[in-house]
C-alpha cells in the first residue's frame, strides 16, 4: 500500500524540500509565468512536493428525503448500487491546501491517490469534479453502500449540512466538465493524475482558501452494480487513506534558467523584496530591475508584482 499520513490538515503532511523562498502569491498558472521567459519550465531542483491527507470526506447516498449519509465511515462509495431505486452514490473529498503550502507559490502538478477495497472489479471510468459549495462531514458511519441515518452536519444527497442547509441541485453542486478521470477496475491503488484543470483547482484553493470545497468523485451511474468502494480518511490503515500530492515552485523558478529574466526576478522579488511596502533596496534599484525584466519579458512586470495586482482584483 501507499505510505501516507494520518488524519488532519497540514500537521499530517509530508514535505520534501529542495530550497527555500518567499514570494507573493501568483494567481496565474505556472505555464503563463514560464511563457514570459520563452517557454521555460520549473527546474526539478527548484520544485517542492507536499503530500496532504484528506481533511474531510463523505459519501452522498441518493435519497428523496436526504435521510441517509456516510460521513465517518471507513469507506467511500461512488457509482450505482444494485438497488432498484435511490442507487446512486458519490464521494466527496477535501484537502486543506492553504494550510499545507506556502501562500506565494505556483502549483505545477497535482495527483489524487485513492485505494480501492475489494468491490465490483469491472473497469469503470470515474471523474473528479470541483465542488462549488461547502459541505459537512458528520458522525454517520456505515460500512455498506446503504449508508446510515444522517447526523447533524452531514452532507447528504439533498443537504450540504444536515438538516437545514441544502445543495442547489440534489446530488451536489459541482463544475462541469470534470477536472480529471481515471479508469478503476479491481482492488488496488488508483491515481487521478495531473491535468491543467486539476492543477488549476489546487492553485485556486491555495489562492482563495474560502472556496476550497474539494472534489466530488462520480462513477458510472448509467447501469446497476457499478459502484466502487474506496478507503476513507477514517480507515485504520493510514497508508490506504486518500492522499493529494502537490508539486509547487516559486514564480521566479518557473522562468527559463538560461534567460536573464530569472536572475532579475530573484533580485527584484527576493533579494530586494521590491514588491513589498518597505523594500530592502532603494527605489532606484528596484525601478532599474523592473525595466530590465520588462525588456526580457516583452514588457511584463516581475511575477510578484503581477500576483499583487491579481490579489487586489480578487483574481
Amino acid at each position: 500500500m501507499l505510505s501516507g499520513a494520518g488524519r488532519g490538515g497540514s500537521g499530517g503532511c509530508f514535505v520534501r524540500r529542495r530550497g527555500s523562498f518567499a514570494l507573493p502569491r501568483l494567481a496565474a498558472a505556472a505555464c503563463s509565468v514560464a511563457a514570459l521567459a520563452g517557454g521555460g519550465v520549473a527546474d526539478a531542483a527548484a520544485a517542492e512536493i507536499v503530500r496532504l491527507p484528506a481533511l474531510r470526506d463523505a459519501t452522498l447516498i441518493e435519497s428523496s428525503t436526504g435521510a441517509f449519509a456516510n460521513g465517518a465511515g471507513a469507506v467511500l462509495f461512488a457509482g450505482r448500487t444494485s438497488q432498484p431505486r435511490d442507487a446512486r452514490r458519490r464521494a466527496l473529498l477535501a484537502f486543506d491546501v492553504a494550510a499545507a503550502l506556502p501562500p506565494r507559490v505556483v502549483v505545477t502538478s497535482a495527483t489524487l491517490t485513492l485505494a480501492l477495497s475489494p468491490s465490483n472489479p469491472d473497469p469503470v471510468e470515474m471523474h473528479l469534479h470541483r465542488v462549488l459549495a461547502d459541505w459537512g462531514e458528520g458522525a454517520s458511519a456505515a460500512s455498506g453502500g446503504s449508508g446510515a441515518p444522517a447526523a447533524l452536519g452531514d452532507a447528504t444527497w439533498l443537504h450540504t449540512f444536515y438538516a437545514d442547509a441544502f445543495w442547489a441541485d440534489p446530488g451536489g453542486d459541482f463544475a462541469v466538465p470534470a477536472s480529471a478521470a481515471a479508469t478503476v477496475g479491481e482492488a488496488g491503488v488508483y491515481r487521478w493524475n495531473a491535468t491543467p484543470e486539476l492543477i488549476a483547482d489546487v492553485q485556486a484553493w491555495l489562492d482563495t482558501p474560502s472556496q476550497d470545497f474539494g472534489w466530488i468523485l462520480i462513477g458510472d451511474e448509467s447501469a446497476p452494480s457499478t459502484a466502487k468502494r474506496f478507503y476513507s480518511r477514517e480507515h485504520t490503515d493510514a497508508s490506504a487513506q486518500p492522499m493529494l500530492e502537490v508539486e509547487y515552485a516559486a514564480p521566479c523558478e518557473l522562468l527559463a534558467p538560461d534567460h536573464g529574466a530569472r536572475a532579475i526576478c530573484h533580485a527584484y522579488c527576493e533579494a530586494l523584496d521590491c514588491d513589498a511596502g518597505a523594500p530592502n533596496g532603494a527605489q532606484r534599484a528596484c525601478d532599474r530591475l523592473a525595466r530590465g525584466f520588462a525588456r526580457r519579458s516583452g514588457g511584463a512586470p516581475p511575477p510578484c508584482e503581477r500576483a499583487g495586482a491579481a490579489a487586489d482584483r480578487g483574481d
